[in-house]
């Protein structure tokens, strides 16, 4: 890794980090004080970078191709109030569990509260609305900062695609010179993990077992499937991929549930869809006052957020289920009614197949 001076050095080691992470695309906006950050993730291999004039857009596509993707994408603005633009699609992605990596340059620590340009305060700006904030340190030369720079871009990613995903904030501050003119760049050079990183992989991997449900959770599941032939799989808004909706459409078969399923939830396309037991309209059928009451369930199995429908909020809420059993692999705790009986902290296809083996 060659790098003209401290500045550069440390923003290819980041992205080169983010890249190995598993990040392949960089929304970038324009501005001074990122412009070094806009370089690097041009010269960063495997990232695409998509480069957009307004911020408040370059979020939103951001958030988009986080969701299509299914991987956490770079969001980098300039110092100032442009990231203060970023904050709609932001907590959007809060509430919708989609991995962003928010990238602000800022001005350094000196140039704050004293009337400089393009700035303002832009620590924790977007509030309780991110799943982690870290402002960085100012640049120097040598190992020590390259370190901090691949250890940074590391756990950013790891904590905007962890249990819980949803954005993270990072506040990156620099000092002139933002341009590449050559400085005395210290170890940048070196044939060392610091300048290098550990290819191919992440300087600092990060491993995580998969929220596999414990045998007491799946007999707790199966016994109230055998015992309730009234009840029914609703699928809210949640990034469910193949194997997840494959394997709720199987047990709402094998259950004799109908499955209630928004567009959000991605079970009204692919292999499994359409589904004998899958109700795409099933809002329609419950704003009947008279349906909705005769077909109360006993047992409601939710699997992500809560259905944007309000009348299946009123259905539930008229005559709650005795078993609301509620599927999130997170922390979360997406309950707004107040109705669940079990909060469910197991994968959903994995759940899915193991209670249909039992079944």
């Amino acid at each position: 890794m060659r790098a003209p001076n401290a500045n550069h050095a440390w923003a290819g080691a980041f992205f080169e980090e983010l890249a190995r992470s598993g990040v392949r695309h960089a929304c970038v906006c324009p501005g001074s004080r990122s412009s070094l950050l806009a370089i690097a993730a041009a010269d960063t291999d495997g990232l695409r970078v998509w480069t957009h004039v307004d911020e408040r857009s370059a979020a939103f596509f951001a958030l988009g191709l986080a969701k299509a993707a299914r991987a956490p994408v770079a969001l980098v603005c300039t110092s100032g109030t442009a990231a203060a633009n970023f904050a709609p699609a932001v907590v959007e992605a809060f509430f919708a569990r989609v991995p962003l990596v928010v990238l602000s340059a800022d001005r350094p620590p000196e140039l704050r509260g004293v009337g400089a340009p393009q700035t303002i305060d832009q620590t924790r700006l977007f509030g309780a609305h991110v799943r982690w904030f870290a402002e960085a340190a100012l640049p120097e030369p040598g190992e020590p900062a390259l370190r901090q720079a691949r250890s940074l871009a590391c756990r950013a990613v790891a904590e905007a695609h962890g249990a819980t995903p949803g954005p993270v904030h990072l506040n990156l501050p620099f000092r002139e010179p933002l341009d590449p003119r050559p400085s005395a760049a210290g170890a940048e050079d070196a044939a060392t993990p610091a300048a290098l990183g550990r290819p191919p992989r992440p300087y600092t991997e990060v491993l995580r077992p998969p929220a596999e449900p414990s045998a007491a959770m799946l007999a707790f599941v199966a016994e109230r499937v055998r015992a309730h032939a009234r009840g029914v799989i609703v699928a809210g808004p949640a990034d469910l991929d193949d194997d997840a909706t494959a394997a709720l459409a199987a047990l709402a078969d094998a259950a004799g549930w109908p499955l209630l399923a928004e567009p959000a939830a991605q079970l009204r396309a692919g292999a499994h869809a359409p589904h004998r037991a899958q109700i795409a309209h099933a809002d329609w059928l419950l704003r009947d006052d008279a349906f909705a009451a005769a077909h109360a369930p006993d047992v409601v199995l939710r699997v992500g957020a809560m259905p944007t429908s309000k009348a299946f909020r009123l259905w539930q809420e008229r005559a709650p289920a005795a078993h609301a059993l509620v599927v999130d692999p997170g922390a979360g705790w997406e309950d707004p009614s107040a109705l669940a009986s079990a909060l469910l902290r197991a994968d959903p296809a994995r759940l899915a197949e193991r209670v249909l083996r039992q079944l």
